[in-house]
């Protein structure tokens, strides 16, 4: 157990912490949910159907009175990067469900340093990957605290999903909300469809109707553009259980809301959403690709906008963003993946291994005669290659060798510093290009020479710091000629980096 000012943090079983959640905090009913993803229900759904047995690690927050003020719903795996085994520490997420399941009643800051100090402690694990994680002072104090105890922690990337805030009139809304030309596209096609026979609306009002709109549902992604990208819900008897139990669960409570556009009779478009007493949330949307050209998703997407303004809610959150949700809202709810490197020497090994492994397409970039800066400041780009660029064009003047580790590529051996140029002035210039984050070294230049500041990982000693700068620079061919074989003799080798959000994710998703 973890001990900060006024929290303390303890694993508690799945059991207990539902049961808290139903009993103690109330979050039985519409009334008491506000968000339905973060609902007892929807988390025992999701684990009985996608967690792995003996891997949960629930957290639970306890204030000095013994309540439990908080929760944030985890598992332990094992990953393979690299050949080597990774102790992973993950939320709940997945496709389905891409939101962590942080559930707090406290102070964020003060949860955000309780946590901090019992992983730092808890030496079970050697990486974080907490993704969907809700923007805002927790997020924002996190980082702080996990490197103020040697802990790594770096953003991967950060998104968001549209939704609309219900403060006016439907009928303002639609005429100021979106665009004079959508307008007139969803009114024209809306009189295009009716001309080919019946058009009717049914909305769920009982778990029967809405388990047959789940059926519908489902039916209309096999005629939809989720067919051909394997993408829908019947492809996998595993997702068709899990709704079932979403949809026959949640229809219990009265929160399933459930929606058919029906042409003569046959379902063309539909939507299945969870509702609270404020918000609505939108899972599934689908609609028959024949009818592409009449575009029944807009009228699905007018006819649910139009229900939540009249529905007494004050939020619809599309639970994803997309071109055609970008149409309807201009707000999103944002969101971010943090990835936290214990100070563990299995860690720093991958670490070297990651470096290692780019320091020669790196090396190839930065030396290629026809690449060029694009303009203007060279700082002002943020595409990979373009760094590179840059870096090679300032090495004369900045004497570094720069190993810009885990945030993009091993830049090796740079060349004599410019006169007159003073080593602090020429970090300030590199720190600046390669992030505050990001350990920068001079490749020749003793532990004392170095600016203060300049590198801090795992809070080691500086010349073990600078031993490991010089090790990376050096094991390239190493590398070509050890972890390739290991990653290929081996099930579940590193993937490739992942780019999202305009940085690299050199911690890329395995196969279990």
């Amino acid at each position: 157990m973890a001990r900060s000012d006024s929290l303390t943090v303890s694993i508690v079983p799945i059991e207990s912490a539902l049961a808290t959640l139903r009993d103690e905090w109330g979050m039985t009913s519409p009334e008491t949910i506000d968000d339905p993803t973060m609902s007892p229900d929807w988390l025992e759904i999701w684990w009985r159907h996608f967690g792995k047995p003996g891997t949960e690690q629930v957290l639970c927050l306890l204030a000095p009175d013994g309540r439990k003020v908080g929760f944030l719903f985890t598992r332990l795996e094992t990953d393979r990067y690299y050949g080597l085994p990774v102790r992973t520490v993950r939320c709940w997420v997945n496709g389905h469900a891409q939101r962590a399941n942080l559930i707090l009643r406290c102070d964020a800051d003060a949860a955000a340093r309780a946590l901090a100090e019992h992983w730092a402690r808890n030496r079970q694990w050697d990486l974080l990957r907490l993704h969907g994680l809700p923007e805002g002072e927790f997020t924002e104090s996190l980082p702080r605290h996990v490197e103020a105890l040697r802990c790594r922690c770096t953003t991967t990337r950060t998104w968001g999903h549209s939704r609309i805030k219900v403060d006016q009139p439907w009928e303002r809304y639609f005429r100021t909300g979106i665009s004079r030309d959508t307008r007139k596209e969803i009114r024209r096609q809306g009189r295009r469809l009716a001309d080919l026979g019946n058009v009717r609306w049914t909305d769920s009002d009982s778990t029967t109707t809405a388990m047959a709109g789940l059926e519908a549902l489902m039916e209309i992604e096999r005629q939809s553009w989720k067919r051909e990208a394997g993408e829908t819900i019947a492809s996998d008897p595993a997702l068709v259980a899990f709704y079932q139990d979403v949809v026959r669960c949640f229809s219990a409570a009265g929160m399933t809301v459930m929606t058919v556009l029906q042409l003569n009779d046959s379902p063309i478009a539909a939507a299945l959403a969870l509702s609270t007493r404020r918000r609505l949330v939108t899972l599934k949307t689908s609609f028959d690709k024949h009818f592409a050209k009449h575009s029944p998703g807009s009228q699905l997407y007018t006819h649910v906008t139009a229900q939540v303004f009249s529905g007494g809610f004050q939020e619809l959150d599309f639970y994803g963003k997309m071109p055609f949700t970008e149409r309807w809202a201009k707000d999103e709810r944002r969101f971010c993946d943090l990835l936290i490197e214990a100070p563990t020497v299995r860690s720093w090994l991958i670490g070297l291994a990651w470096a290692a492994k780019n320091r020669r397409s790196a090396v190839r970039a930065t030396r290629d005669p026809n690449d060029s800066i694009p303009g203007g400041d060279p700082f002002a780009t943020t595409d990979q290659r373009s760094r590179l660029v840059a870096l090679r064009q300032l090495s004369p003047s900045l004497g570094l060798g720069a190993a810009i580790w885990r945030g993009g590529p091993l830049v090796g051996p740079l060349v004599g510093p410019e006169e007159g140029t003073s080593l602090e002035a020429r970090f300030g210039l590199l720190r600046r290009y390669a992030g505050r984050h990001v350990p920068v070294f001079p490749l020749a230049a003793s532990a004392a020479d170095r600016p203060a500041g300049t590198c801090h990982r795992m809070g080691i000693s500086a010349p073990i710091d600078w031993l490991y700068h010089n090790l990376t620079l050096l094991s390239g061919s190493l590398y070509d000629r050890l972890i390739p074989a290991v990653s290929k003799g081996r099930k579940g080798g590193a993937q490739q980096s992942v780019v999202s959000g305009g940085q690299t994710d050199p911690w890329p998703e395995t196969t279990h």
